[in-house]
């Protein structure tokens, strides 16, 4: 609720908390003068939202025939189409491997379709695993390896960014439309595409915008694109960092290098993923689970998934709504939040199956990684009904 004070023009937020579901709420604003409430605002009616279901069937596909397969990220379009990319290893009829992999895989709705997207460079076409991958439709869609590309419904074309604005594999992409696109990578470094050209926003400490300098895991914005959110995690330098833009620099919104230990009320643990579908509040996945924060309140964080439910460190949430969200990590961990209760899809915890990355479209989700082996190791795929 905002209530506007007419004499110094500023907001109140009044933060009414531990509603339920699906319930209504009737809330009145009184003017009190020495200690009498003389007259009221209108009745404001509030319901809530309802939880969603944790019923999701499972179906799993591995994909090649070993030799560190691995699939990176996903992007659904609808139920019948979805683009999977990493790096997929088969062999031919004759058992030799076919050169070079696959690195995407797109769903039909029914089975999963190997492809190879070659980068083109100065006229020859280069073949090179695919990190990450972001759709706004089937007729554009972003892939990255060491370069960005995009399919424009035609062709691929590929942006030859250069060493000054990228260097290094492009770990994630997210944009709002096809005219403001964001990937970032390992030592800090972030990319801007304004739908004409590029621009490297590389943040170091000694920038003097109070950036980071450490490997970069995650981006994700507000649905208008005004805000846009990065993870920061180093594992041998023991730092990790939320990053907040807002039209003008990158800064660090919150440092979570020494909160390693448990607090109810503030991020904890390692910061590996975000995802907001507001302008106001983040849902960040952390070493202690999922934490609603709101960057209103001075970053006043709550821990909505139990403290232990987390039993790994999270490679990603992504959502459908804030009472729909997956958190997908090691050891084959799949959770489920609803909006009060969250769940753990117990039945394929274990050692040897990683999750690298989820998404979900309504009552559809796919999570993608893979299923350890010595020598064998396959790409995995999860994909879920509701």
């Amino acid at each position: 609720i905002e209530i506007k004070n007419t004499n110094t023009q500023l907001d109140t937020l009044v933060i009414d908390e531990g509603l339920l579901p699906k319930r209504e709420y009737r809330y009145k604003a009184y003017r009190v003068d020495k200690g009498v409430a003389v007259d009221s605002s209108m009745e404001l009616i509030v319901r809530t939202m309802d939880t969603t279901s944790h019923e999701f069937s499972w179906e799993i596909t591995y994909l090649g025939d070993g030799a560190s397969s691995v699939l990176y990220d996903v992007a659904i379009i609808n139920d019948t189409l979805a683009y999977a990319v990493g790096e997929i290893s088969v062999r031919d009829s004759n058992g030799q491997w076919i050169n070079p992999p696959y690195n995407m895989a797109q769903w039909d709705g029914k089975s999963w379709k190997l492809k190879r997207i070659m980068y083109n460079y100065q006229g020859s076409d280069y073949y090179a695993p695919l990190h990450s991958v972001f759709a706004f439709s089937e007729n554009d869609y972003w892939v990255g390896s060491n370069q960005p590309m995009k399919w424009n419904g035609t062709k691929w074309i590929t942006f030859d960014l250069g060493s000054d604005i990228w260097n290094g594999w492009i770990k994630k992409i997210w944009g709002s439309n096809g005219n403001n696109v964001f990937i970032v990578g390992g030592n800090g470094a972030i990319a801007h595409f304004d739908g004409v050209r590029w621009r490297r926003i590389e943040i170091t400490p000694e920038s003097g915008q109070g950036g980071t300098d450490v490997d970069l895991t995650d981006v994700w914005g507000s649905p208008n694109g005004s805000i846009v959110w990065a993870t920061a995690y180093s594992d041998d330098r023991y730092e990790t960092y939320l990053l907040r833009y807002s039209g003008i620099d990158w800064n660090i919104a919150y440092d979570g290098t020494n909160s390693w230990y448990h607090t109810p009320d503030s991020i904890s643990g390692v910061i590996t993923s975000i995802w907001t579908n507001s302008k106001n509040k983040v849902f960040v996945g952390a070493g202690a689970g999922i934490f609603l924060c709101d960057v209103r309140l001075n970053w006043k964080s709550l821990l909505i998934t139990p403290f232990g439910w987390l039993r790994t460190l999270p490679s990603r949430i992504r959502g459908e709504a804030i009472n729909d969200i997956f958190i997908v990590g090691t050891y084959g961990f799949i959770g489920h939040y609803n909006g009060l209760t969250s769940k753990h899809y117990k039945d394929y915890w274990g050692p040897g199956l990683v999750f690298k990355s989820v998404s979900q479209k309504g009552n559809f989700v796919i999570a993608v990684g893979y299923l350890y082996g010595p020598i064998k190791s396959k790409a995995t795929v999860f994909i879920g009904r509701r």
